[in-house]
């Protein structure tokens, strides 16, 4: 995937998906930012960033196939959707020991 259409779809999604999502989000201990980021910090195996890449190109790609689709209102729904499904998914890579890790990092980033 180009990054002109990444960049675009980062925009769209920072655009569309309603803050109220991510407020439900940030009380679940949800993953709303790429812990690629805090590799380090989370000890993240390359197994697990492997993973996370996976799951980024996958949601990624289906905004991409929305935004194709669908109009704009159903965009944003179905967005919102998939980011959660994205943070469930990016959570279950986490070991125990990183899910607290993660939220310390959360709690400082918020």
């Amino acid at each position: 995937m180009g990054l002109l259409k990444v960049l675009l779809v980062v925009f769209l999604i920072s655009w569309i998906t309603p803050v109220f999502c991510q407020e439900s989000l940030r009380k679940n201990n949800a993953v709303l930012y790429d812990p690629l980021f805090w590799k380090d910090d989370l000890k993240l195996s390359n197994i697990q960033c492997q993973r996370i890449r996976d799951i980024n190109a996958e949601f990624f790609q289906q905004v991409i196939t929305l935004t194709k689709i669908e109009n704009r209102s159903a965009v944003s729904q179905k967005t919102a959707k998939l980011l959660s499904d994205r943070s469930e998914k990016i959570w279950n890579t986490f070991q125990p020991r990183q899910k607290k890790r993660w939220k310390k990092l959360w709690e400082i980033e918020s």
